[in-house]
């Protein structure tokens, strides 16, 4: 039994790409939470000067997004997943370095590595995994990332507090240094890959008509979209609103940063989403996202509307994790198995822009709220969005 799981962790499959995704969730997760706070102590404490700068930061992953098929097409898609590992090493290394130039460098080049790595796996999933196994191969990918994002967010803004700005970045590196030697022990063949992918590049924009012109293509991107946006309000805001109320959990005699905790348990909580992909599949993905999506955007609503009392905020924080984590069983199913096989590539490349949209359009927002409301506005205004996401998921097919 042992040694047949060993196999599954070498050869191309859900487990091996899995893995991948865990030791690259470990090195980002490290880092999540402390690049806001940090950058939240550097620019004098302001929450509209923090939010802006993820506005720029989202400019410039907008632009790398364009700039990746042409890395693919040049490297080829292994390579590139290698070239994105080797980037998510340095980066941290450069911000390690503790001035605002550095994380803010840092920053951008984290950006670019993440863009590789997710278009790289992506490729790899779509042409080793049979569309009819997407259902079952998606929990697994999920639950791996748990764990490490159930460690990282603490252990980082532990190591932030504790031991300076630069420790939670060189541990990073050294994790990513981990995924490097991986990928060098394991082989895989880009047959499979390259026979689907175009014979030149071609930018995402050339494809967008294209990817638009398909309803559940279109509806695909927003739920994803609607995901990474509950996803990004925590990350950006959570830490830092703990931090300015002093909020400390002491555990075992050791005082750990409550907004650390409870990123750590938004990401912790994902370990039941396999138990959530089999209610998803008895109830059907529709009824179980619209759901998840109303019960999270009314928990998110609350939490703004009590922003005076930091505990009650954080409860209704780790409450709505509950809720989302059961959108967080569908992945990227809804993609999945929405795309033809002759276009997954380009539309992949389409697909994968929705990490740089919210990375742009959520913070850009937010900072447009910022300029007239406190930050409880921001709770409430994102809680409003999810409800209108929970609309839009009712467009899901009933065969999901």
């Amino acid at each position: 039994m042992r040694m047949r799981f060993v196999a599954e962790l070498t050869r191309p499959g859900p487990w091996m790409f899995a893995s991948f995704w865990a030791l690259e969730s470990l090195a980002r997760s490290v880092v999540a939470p402390v690049v806001p706070v940090a950058a939240y102590d550097l620019l004098g404490e302001s929450d509209l000067a923090m939010t802006s700068m993820f506005v720029i930061v989202g400019l410039v992953s907008i632009a790398s997004a364009f700039v990746i098929p042409f890395v693919v097409h040049r490297l080829k898609p292994v390579r590139t997943y290698q070239l994105g590992a080797v980037l998510v090493m340095i980066s941290p290394a450069i911000m390690a370095i503790g001035t605002f130039t550095t994380v803010f460098g840092g920053l951008f080049l984290r950006v670019f590595a993440t863009n590789c790595l997710m278009v790289g796996l992506s490729l790899f999933i779509m042409a080793y995994i049979r569309k009819r196994d997407m259902g079952r191969s998606e929990p697994i990918r999920v639950l791996m990332a748990s764990v490490p994002w159930a460690i990282g967010p603490t252990l980082g803004l532990w190591l932030y507090e504790n031991e300076g700005l630069a420790a939670p970045f060189l541990v990073s590196a050294v994790v990513a240094l981990a995924l490097i030697a991986y990928l060098a022990v394991v082989r895989i063949d880009e047959t499979p890959i390259l026979k689907a992918a175009p014979k030149e590049p071609a930018s995402p924009l050339s494809y967008i008509p294209r990817y638009v012109g398909q309803a559940r293509l279109r509806l695909a991107y927003l739920l994803t979209f609607g995901r990474e946006n509950w996803w990004w309000m925590i990350y950006l805001y959570l830490p830092v609103y703990a931090e300015r109320n002093g909020l400390e959990v002491r555990i075992f005699g050791i005082d750990l940063p409550a907004g650390g905790l409870a990123l750590s348990f938004c990401s912790g909580i994902q370990l039941f989403v396999p138990l959530w992909g089999r209610l998803m599949r008895r109830i059907g993905m529709r009824r179980h996202m619209m759901g998840g999506l109303v019960i999270t955007g009314v928990l998110v609503f609350l939490a703004g509307m009590a922003f005076g009392d930091p505990w009650i905020v954080t409860g209704l924080i780790l409450l709505s994790s509950v809720s989302l984590t059961s959108i967080e069983a569908a992945g990227n199913t809804p993609f999945l198995r929405s795309v033809r096989s002759r276009e997954r590539t380009e539309m992949a490349m389409v697909y994968g822009t929705y990490r740089d949209m919210v990375g742009l359009v959520v913070p850009a927002c937010y900072s447009l709220i910022l300029l007239f409301f406190e930050l409880d506005a921001v709770f409430m205004a994102s809680g409003v969005v999810m409800l209108l996401y929970a609309w839009y998921a009712r467009y899901l097919p009933k065969s999901m």
